[in-house]
């Protein structure tokens, strides 16, 4: 109940009290409350809680002991859970103390990276962490995960502090036993990959660093330890000269080796057949695609696909996604205001119900200054919901396929031919990479339709991770 409507700085409905909420949520919310009321306007902040019916006290068997175990070194300091930097990093010299004190200290860091706002940003980064020596885990849109990394003389791929295939990387069972992580820097916004938060909530590091330019909290799993306001390339910058220089270590070399590992295996999963499937789309385009153009990246499936397989080669002018809730609004239209505006030709690689759903814009598409190449992944309906648990319960089978696949049993060809779009349909691999590479110098705009099935797609993902984790296991033992 927003009961003192927009007079207040900030407002948070607390859900109503259950053991599945847990206890490090509240903590996190009351800090930002705290922060936003101070800072950077003082003034009231509302935070209403709901309570459910009966009111009065009753015995629930409630064990207070197991549920506020998580927080139990914080009922022990009596300190801030998660530390907030009053204003900008720059102006607040306390904080740089405060920062690099936590990362001097630290056994076995990390470097996150998420969505970087320019290539000083990304070098301010890259120098950090040959500092640190830290392993960094970039985003596909951090401009650092599509980085060349390929060795001009042998030709091999040769990862420095960048772990292109962290992701992939993550899905060993034995590396958090092996290489615990106790300090995070998080750069920058939230990561795609999942399994990301999943790996890093089992470990539960000491410190979790998050930077970012705004004071909207970014913090998922209830686990920042610091917050800090600044841009990036600022807080690289002032924090560089009072980190001590490491030298090499373990975890890093075993992540380099690792990442070595998932690429040569990816590739060898795209040299077993010419069936053209969505790994080896993402794969086509990130090694096709020039520096000097854009690439817009669709919600669902092709984020995740570019962000798990893409290969490293050249980081485009710009990488662009939309995501969130709303992240299947406005697609094109988005690709589009990012290709006029950078007057780049652009790629956009989207799924087809991203497609249909804003189909209307194709006709900004046909006003473009510069072509675009459209790859439209066609898997007949709802491919991410097929990697969700729900698709493997036997007793949802009837709901499944007309509620979360929603197949739809439609093709772009006419969509293309409406709106003056060129049209291409690739029967495989070799013909898809032969024609978006030359959509990539037609000087009319392409649509690229690559079908594929959604149950295909889900189980080519699964043996694949299986593979590597076997792979990754046995590196490590």
């Amino acid at each position: 109940m927003k009961l003192f409507g927009n007079y207040v700085r900030w407002f948070f409905d607390f859900p109503t009290p259950t053991e599945d909420i847990e206890p490090e949520m509240v903590l996190t919310t009351i800090d930002q409350a705290v922060f936003t009321a101070k800072f950077p306007m003082p003034g009231p902040v509302h935070i209403n809680c709901m309570f459910r019916e009966p009111l009065a006290p009753i015995n629930t068997g409630f064990n207070a002991q197991n549920y506020l175990k998580p927080i139990d070194s914080f009922l022990k300091n009596r300190s801030v859970f998660t530390t907030y930097t009053p204003d900008n990093y720059s102006t607040a010299p306390d904080s740089d103390e405060s920062i690099s004190s936590v990362v001097n200290a630290a056994k076995r860091g990390v470097l996150v990276v998420g969505k970087l706002r320019s290539d000083a940003e990304a070098q301010a980064v890259l120098k950090l962490a040959a500092k640190l020596d830290w392993p960094i885990f970039p985003d596909i849109v951090s401009g650092l995960r599509l980085a060349d990394a390929i060795d001009c003389k042998s030709g091999d791929y040769q990862p420095g502090h960048v772990i292109h295939y962290f992701d992939q990387v993550l899905l060993s069972q034995c590396l958090p036993e092996m290489f615990p992580i106790d300090t995070v820097l998080h750069l920058g916004g939230r990561i795609t990959a999942k399994r990301w938060y999943q790996f890093i909530k089992k470990q539960a590091p000491k410190h979790y660093v998050t930077v970012l330019n705004h004071h909207l909290r970014n913090d998922p799993l209830h686990m920042v330890t610091h917050r800090v306001k600044s841009t990036v390339e600022d807080f690289c910058n002032r924090l560089l000269p009072k980190v001590k220089k490491t030298g090499a270590n373990d975890h890093l070399l075993f992540m380099q080796k690792a990442s070595q590992l998932v690429h040569k295996m990816v590739d060898d999963y795209c040299a077993e057949s010419e069936d053209l499937t969505e790994i080896k789309t993402a794969r086509a385009v990130s090694r096709l695609i020039n520096k000097s153009h854009g690439l817009f990246l669709s919600n669902s499936m092709p984020v995740r696909e570019f962000d798990m397989y893409a290969a490293p080669n050249v980081s485009p002018r710009f990488i662009g996604a939309n995501r969130g809730a709303s992240g299947i609004d406005g697609i094109i239209a988005t690709a589009c205001g990012m290709a006029a505006q950078s007057k780049s030709r652009t790629s956009l690689v989207i799924g087809d119900l991203a497609f249909l759903h804003d189909l209307n814009s194709l006709v900004l598409v046909k006003r473009l200054n510069v072509p675009m190449v459209l790859v439209v992944i066609n898997n007949d309906g709802g491919g991410i919901f097929s990697f969700l648990p729900i698709a493997q319960s036997e007793a949802v089978q009837e709901i499944f396929q007309p509620y979360f696949g929603t197949p739809h049993g439609l093709e772009c060809s006419g969509a293309a031919a409406m709106f003056g779009l060129k049209y291409q349909k690739p029967a495989n691999a070799a013909q898809f990479e032969e024609m978006y590479a030359h959509a990539l110098t037609d000087n009319q705009s392409t649509l690229i339709e690559v079908v594929t099935q959604r149950d295909e797609n889900y189980n080519l993902h699964r043996q694949l991770q299986q593979n590597i984790a076997i792979a990754l296991d046995k590196m490590l033992k």
